[in-house]
């Protein structure tokens, strides 16, 4: 019954580092639009 709880919480880790990555990774394409989108604007 442990090991299925333990079981339970890592996967439940698992999936939460992946949700943070995907997010790290969707945040860091908006921060690229908006840096080059200031850099167009500043050219412009």
């Amino acid at each position: 019954m442990k090991i299925l709880i333990f079981n339970f919480f890592i996967l439940l880790l698992i999936k939460q580092q992946i949700n943070f990555i995907n997010a790290c990774s969707c945040l860091n394409l908006t921060v690229k639009i908006f840096i080059a989108v200031l850099i167009g604007l500043l050219i412009f």
